[in-house]
């Protein structure tokens, strides 16, 4: 089996000041720059394919950028067929990226456009540096997240916190240094909403994340790479509108990576897979006509007062979205025509004896646990937000429940999940197939 290469290229991907911010509906444009977003790319290779993984610092890519990505990495580099997972960090102060908005204005198609190029650029400049590493792997714990499904007495569940409710709060890392010893890269990956500044926030920035790198780069001398976790129904124990508690959680969480980093032997590393799978989920329907037309008076009713009350712009647009979605659902069910499946595209990766595997939405943290626990890698690390953005993915359990999840921005069937997590095995089965660390001694 062929070694692992593997290389680190960054860029900053900052936008203009004034560009619509995505993340909170109604809350307008940047105003500053907290401190700047970046793309971090780790080009791998082994037996001369490559495999790109591009951490942003975005709130998620649409599909199409990621393929409009891919292919031009290929004509830069000369590889058909090239294989790159876009990885969204996800923060709520970043901009608009059409990952969720099909009519940009013109500095955010400006600024997709020209991200195709600094990206495709990370990648070849990454590929260029690439040579040997070692590899290791470590798992810790971190407490910044907490489930955020809070039930209210009345039984309504809310956006708060829920101490009891399923919360994924490990971190894992994984290690490379080069054949010489030195430290080339910690992947991090962590399931927590960058949510910290809170709603009102209009500063463009990591969030904790950037905090977390600041800490962790200097200290251990790698690019950190920051892979976020199944962060669906996740939020930071802390928000407000100060950036003080994203240097608070992002301290906690580099003092823990920097320490697991340190401590985590590294070996030769061996081997490279990837696989990818197209899922057709079914669309978020009503049981029964009645349902659905009791949802839309409701709906009707309420966008009526909110009108009436001279609501804000951000409760007006979760009005008139839901109500249109309602709408499309309730004339599916009159007219007997199903409603479109919403496209999935997942992937798995391994490198050495450790592996990712990737899906394109806001992934409840039950099913990222679960698809860690049952991975035939135990090494494995779930990855959201990856090369699409779908919007919830909430566990069976969770529909009848309700909660924003549900209610709000979830286009999903409760089948979905499941049909994700066995996707996921599947995936990760099929990567880790051939042997992937040499018996050579780790240091």
């Amino acid at each position: 089996m062929e070694e692992l290469l593997a290389g680190v290229a960054r860029a900053v991907i900052t936008p203009p000041v004034g560009i619509p911010m995505v993340g909170f509906a109604g809350r307008g444009p940047a105003d500053d720059v907290q401190a700047d977003l970046l793309a971090t790319t780790l080009a791998l290779e082994s037996g001369g394919k490559p495999v790109f993984v591009i951490t942003l610092d975005l709130i998620g890519v649409s599909e199409g950028l990621a393929a409009e990505v891919r292919a031009e990495i290929a004509r830069r580099t000369g590889v058909a067929d090239t294989q790159a997972l876009l990885c969204a960090s996800h923060t709520h102060y970043g901009p608009a990226t059409g990952a969720y908005e099909t009519d940009l204005p013109a500095d955010v198609a400006a600024y997709v456009a020209n991200l195709t190029f600094l990206l495709a650029g990370t990648a070849q400049e990454a590929l260029a540096k690439k040579q040997p590493v070692w590899i290791g792997f470590a798992e810790g714990i971190t407490p910044i997240g907490v489930n955020r499904q809070e039930r209210r007495p009345d039984g309504q569940i809310v956006l708060g916190q829920n101490p009891e409710g399923a919360c994924d709060r490990s971190v894992r890392l994984i290690r490379l240094d080069t054949a010489e010893g030195a430290p080339l890269a910690a992947l991090v990956n962590v399931a927590c909403h960058p949510v910290s500044a809170a709603h009102a926030m209009r500063s463009l920035s990591p969030d904790y994340i950037g905090v977390m790198r600041a800490l962790v780069e200097p200290a251990t001398g790698a690019r950190c790479l920051f892979l976020q976790g199944a962060a669906g129904n996740i939020n930071p124990i802390e928000m407000r509108h100060s950036f003080a508690p994203a240097r608070r959680l992002g301290a906690m969480l580099g003092g823990t990576v920097v320490t697991l980093f340190e401590g985590t032997p590294t070996a030769p590393a061996e081997g490279l897979a990837f696989a990818s799978a197209h899922l057709d989920l079914p669309a978020m329907g009503f049981a029964s006509e009645a349902e659905g037309e009791r949802s839309v008076t409701e709906l009707q009713e309420t966008l009526g007062r909110l009108r009436t009350e001279n609501a804000p712009e951000g409760s007006l647009y979760w009005a008139e979205s839901r109500l249109q979605r309602a709408e499309q659902r309730l004339e599916s069910l009159r007219t007997g025509r199903p409603l479109p499946a919403v496209p999935a595209q997942m992937n798995a990766l391994r490198l050495g004896d450790v592996a990712l595997v990737t899906a394109p939405g806001e992934i409840f943290t039950e099913t990222g646990m679960e698809v860690k626990r049952r991975s035939p890698l135990p090494r494995a690390c779930f990855v959201g937000y990856t090369n699409g953005a779908i919007g919830y993915v909430p566990i069976p359990a969770a529909y009848a429940e309700g909660g924003y999840e549900v209610t709000h921005a979830c286009r999903v069937g409760p089948e979905a999940a499941g049909m994700i997590e066995k996707t996921a095995l599947h995936l990760l089965e099929e990567v880790s197939s051939a042997p992937a660390v040499s018996e050579k001694s780790s240091r």
